[in-house]
């Protein structure tokens, strides 16, 4: 390889550049140019052209030692000083591999040799700065950088753009962008992106359209304007500007997939195989075409059309769009969310097959799917298969088969999980306990669901909304209203009385028939009242139920006109209750039938 590179020496730059490319794509060849450069020690003045080229493709692949010996054969075997071309490309690897110190003693020692730093030497000083310390830091740099005669252009100030985008220091990103313009540097596409993906990022949909409107059109600006509405769901702006992209040719191979994940959203699964079939056929796009498969077999599942899958597993075949693990993972899950165990099965034999990995996602679908049909062994096999190929049980897969002991009411089995994952050291979570608690309150065995209780605690964990929500209704059957309401009063210093947890207090309180219920439910309605906490649809059924029961008919009526307000007319037998319970007290029920509004 290195006689062969040795034979371009002679042609032109560009295509000495475009050999080195190609030949280097094997293994070794880095290490080949390295080497044929120091042998060569009679080349002639004019290879400072050439060691130019071998120090951009060393830097593109970070290759800092390599740099640094062919600086040294420059110094040392060709007698010429290495330029600041030679110095930018070492500064350059430092930067992709954030070695300060190595941009610190580079600049160092540039200077000691009288080097003039250029734009770009001042511009990577200036990323560096960014990424080592901060945008403010980096400021000064580009302060340094004008006071010394030093030209500026758009990439001095794109990298201190970035960073406060980043940080979501919008102010100063766009006076950034106002000072480039008015010292004559117009702003690129690369100036005005983290503004554009910042906004798209955070779904600020009209501030990411301001940003467009003043950005240079390119197909990565039109891509990032696309996420912003992907981001707020917003389809038809999202299929205007797809429109606008094809008529304008900046469509690739992601806009594509955007259209694709579009139309499945929508439900136009033909629109979108139609589009794959266009990509491949009239635009010759190869790359990531898989990934707009994927996006049409996860709309297939969430459809339920399981057949529909498989054949498109196979089209996919026919032409030469090989499946990977996320494609057979979406097939599988669809499967076994219908209990369709064979079929699951026969998916994950031709996924090991075509060679590929199954993940703990796959496995997990298993597990859920013989779970659901109550088969323990095979939740067990499937466990053991996953540690065969070397995958480790995630939490979830723990969740899975305690579900299923639970279900086939095995709590010694289901206690046992926890053990197992301490051993392994796992740490079971919040999910897997409020399982176990939940379990033992329907069982109304109270002392075991303490256990489970302080074993949460002991472990450093505390009850999340739907935890609390649990003890609230538990609470409610077995304590007095004064220890529910000192439990109450422990959330409320722990900051833990938010609109669920609410809620589920209303929830709990309903189940108890008398006048202090009511009292103190009507407490708790005032302070969500000004703490502006919104009832739920169903705490607001069974607030109506529970007034209606005890006898307060006025206020079971004020609470089914919040219904209306904000979830529509009560009905069936809710509404029944209501009109009877008017008609004995005489009250109208006019209110409820939206034919007499």
């Amino acid at each position: 390889l290195g006689m062969r590179i040795s034979r371009l020496l002679s042609c032109s730059r560009d295509q000495f550049a475009d050999a080195f490319l190609y030949e280097l794509r094997g293994a070794g060849g880095m290490s080949s140019m390295v080497n044929m450069i120091l042998d060569r020690k009679n080349l002639p003045r004019t290879a400072m052209d050439h060691c130019h080229y071998a120090l951009k493709l060393l830097s593109k692949n970070k290759r800092t030692g390599d740099i640094e010996n062919v600086m040294a054969h420059m110094r040392n075997n060709l007698q010429f000083q290495p330029d600041t071309i030679s110095y930018n490309y070492l500064l350059s690897a430092y930067l992709k591999t954030d070695n300060a110190n190595g941009i610190k003693r580079t600049i160092d020692e540039m200077k000691s040799k009288d080097v003039a730093l250029d734009t770009v030497s001042n511009n990577i000083l200036i990323e560096a700065t960014c990424k080592l310390t901060s945008p403010e830091a980096a400021e000064k740099q580009l302060k340094n950088m004008e006071s010394s005669g030093v030209k500026l252009d758009q990439y001095s100030y794109t990298p201190i753009i970035a960073a406060y985008a980043k940080n979501r220091n919008m102010t100063r990103a766009r006076e950034l962008i106002d000072e480039m313009n008015s010292k004559g540097i117009e702003p690129g596409e690369f100036s005005y992106s983290p503004l554009l993906t910042r906004y798209a990022q955070d779904g600020d949909v009209q501030k990411a359209e301001e940003i467009f409107k003043l950005a240079p059109p390119s197909t990565f600006i039109y891509n990032t304007l696309l996420m912003a509405y992907s981001k707020t769901k917003n389809s038809s702006k999202a299929l205007e500007l797809l429109e606008t992209m094809q008529e304008k040719d900046y469509m690739n191979e992601f806009s594509y997939n955007a259209l694709v994940n579009l139309y499945v959203s929508m439900g136009k699964i033909d629109k979108a195989l139609e589009t794959l079939q266009f990509m491949r056929e009239e635009k010759n796009i190869t790359k990531d075409l898989i990934l707009g498969y994927n996006y049409i077999l996860n709309g297939m599942r969430k459809r339920n059309m399981l057949s529909r899958m498989k054949e498109l597993l196979n089209e996919m075949k026919a032409n030469r769009i090989e499946p990977d693990t996320v494609s057979y993972s979406t097939a599988i899950i669809a499967f076994t969310d219908k209990q369709k165990m064979a079929e699951a099965e026969q998916l994950f034999s031709q996924m090991i097959s075509a060679g590929y990995t199954p993940n703990v996602i796959t496995f997990n679908a298993l597990a859920v799917g013989y779970a659901k049909n109550s088969d323990f062994a095979s939740v067990l096999d499937i466990i053991e298969r996953m540690k065969d190929k070397g995958l480790t049980p995630s939490r979830y897969t723990y969740s899975t088969l305690v579900s299923a002991y639970l279900r086939n009411n095995d709590i010694e089995a289901a206690e046992g999980i926890i053990d197992d994952m301490t051993e392994k050291g796992m740490t079971p979570d919040l999910v897997l306990y409020t399982q176990l608690v939940t379990y033992h309150a329907k069982k109304k065995n109270y002392s075991k669901m303490n256990e489970t209780l302080h074993s949460l605690e002991r472990r450093g964990l505390s009850p999340d909304s739907k935890l609390i929500c649990i003890l609230f209704s538990v609470y409610a059957e077995t304590k007095t209203l004064g220890e529910l309401f000192e439990f109450v009063d422990s959330l409320k210093a722990k900051r833990k009385m938010n609109v669920q947890v609410y809620n589920g207090l209303v929830t709990s309180l309903c189940l108890l028939n008398t006048q202090e219920a009511g009292d103190r439910l009507n407490s708790v309605l005032n302070e969500m009242k000004e703490r502006k906490m919104n009832l739920s649809h169903s705490s607001l059924i069974s607030l109506i139920r529970f007034k209606l029961k005890i006898g307060r008919v006025e206020e079971a009526n004020q609470h089914a006109k919040e219904m209306i307000a904000s979830y529509g007319y009560p009905y069936g037998g809710l509404l029944q209750n209501i009109q009877d319970a008017n008609s004995r007290k005489g009250i109208s029920s006019d209110y409820l039938i939206p034919s007499k509004q």
